[in-house]
């Protein structure tokens, strides 16, 4: 997007500048699903007396997810913004339920667990998975292909325990997503609500500028056409001196906002593109890619949001910043739907 009020000299130009939304991108936790079957068989001690009896349980602990999601409040500014993405929940997996075991005083107990949530159960050097087994006494068999099914066997007690472990790793992993969620859209809503002051500040005056520049081009049209060139002209003149005035008002605003998103990252391996037009954005964009080549610092994070409250056309900068990475032979990954880290 370059400047909005760069038209044709004759056009009357609108007081009020354009505003587009701001809203960050939160992503959503995942869900989990745990299906469990159990089966014990009691034989008597008289084979004319035997009992063989077979409990089945199936038991199925679905994790609750809530993202919340605030509104962010349009502070008409001066620069158009790039939005937070409410993302989409993980789809839930279905359950799956395995035969009663028999023959056996043992206990066991098939889990349906996304295959992405294994590496949970399994923790950092199989550090997780040891210790449940050590207190519990039991064998957890995690599927090496794309299964989702894990496998718990030993004493009816020890499965029992054992299952208990893993739904509270599950359930405390999901608390611990949501509390981050919660805390990045707490971070968003706080730095859209202070970008929204530096764009008021900017709009007033670009807002006077853009008024004394329509009013200077339609008097110049009524001088032109009376006959009067001279005046025309001078009156043009100096509609062309407010559309200086408000570039630099916008070009100002856009440093001002850059700046405030940007002062907490000061080893300038992250930058946060939100409240910039398209052509500023990628300026700033190609000067901090070649400050941090030149440094050997890599990769950069890129933040440009995922444009969900843009106008109609829809998001701008991250396109834009796409493009140029593609265009530039630049290899990127991206780390959630409003950003990308650049290898350098």
């Amino acid at each position: 997007m370059g400047s909005p009020f760069s038209k044709s000299k004759r056009s009357k130009r609108s007081k009020e500048a354009k505003v587009e939304g701001k809203e960050e991108v939160v992503a959503a936790p995942e869900a989990a699903v745990i299906t469990t079957t159990t089966t014990t068989t009691t034989n008597s001690a008289k084979p004319a007396e035997a009992v063989s009896s077979t409990t089945t349980t199936t038991t199925t602990v679905q994790a609750d997810h809530l993202v919340k999601s605030e509104p962010v409040v349009e502070k008409a500014p001066v620069v158009a913004a790039e939005p937070v993405v409410a993302a989409k929940p993980e789809p839930v997996v279905a359950p799956v339920v395995v035969a009663p075991a028999t023959g056996s005083s043992d206990g066991k107990k098939v889990l349906s667990i996304p295959k992405k949530q294994h590496h949970l159960i399994i923790g950092a050097g199989g550090a997780t998975i040891k210790d449940i087994r050590a207190q519990t006494g039991v064998e957890i068999d995690i599927p090496k292909d794309e299964s989702d099914q894990v496998t718990v066997t030993g004493t009816p007690e020890g499965v029992d325990k054992a299952v208990g472990l893993i739904e509270k790793i599950l359930k405390d992993k999901e608390s611990e997503r949501e509390k981050k969620h919660q805390a990045l859209a707490d971070e968003h809503e706080a730095a859209s609500q202070a970008t929204g002051k530096i764009f008021d500040k900017y709009k007033v005056r670009i807002d006077e500028a853009a008024s004394k520049r329509t009013q200077y081009f339609d008097e110049a049209n009524k001088q032109y056409e009376a006959g009067n060139k001279d005046e025309a002209a001078k009156l043009r003149e100096k509609a062309k001196e407010e559309t200086a005035t408000m570039e630099r008002l916008q070009k100002e605003a856009s440093n001002e906002v850059f700046a405030h998103l940007n002062e907490k990252y000061a080893d300038k391996m992250t930058i946060d593109l939100h409240g910039q037009y398209v052509d500023p954005a990628m300026e700033l964009l190609k000067q901090r890619i070649a400050e941090n080549k030149a440094a050997g610092k890599t990769p950069l994070l890129v933040i440009y949001g995922a444009g969900n409250h843009s106008d109609a056309s829809g998001a701008k900068i991250k396109p834009a910043v796409r493009k140029y990475l593609d265009d530039e032979g630049l290899t990127y990954t991206e780390v959630n739907n409003g950003s990308v880290s650049v290898p350098l």
